[in-house]
């Protein structure tokens, strides 16, 4: 598949493949009461390495919050900050 030409149509592609990852991580978190270890093992899908490491709530809170700022954005509400 190509990608989009449009920048509109390229951001929706970016924040669904987002949406992708941000989805994938909480299926593998759920059962762990949600809580956030610093590596997931890619063939077993356990969470390993150092437990409940602040980088990992940190970025995933960044996730959130950019998510939120594209939908308001695209929803025409508020400007993506730069």
């Amino acid at each position: 598949h190509a990608l989009p030409t449009s920048s509109v149509a390229l951001a929706q592609v970016f924040a669904a493949q987002g949406d992708g990852v941000m989805l994938r991580l909480r299926k593998h978190v759920e059962a762990d009461g949600f809580h956030l270890d610093e590596q997931i093992d890619r063939n077993t899908g356990e969470q390993m390495s150092a437990e409940d490491l602040t980088w990992s709530y940190a970025e995933t809170l960044n996730a959130m919050y950019y998510r939120d700022q594209y939908l308001n954005a695209a929803a025409g509400k508020t400007r993506v900050p730069k």
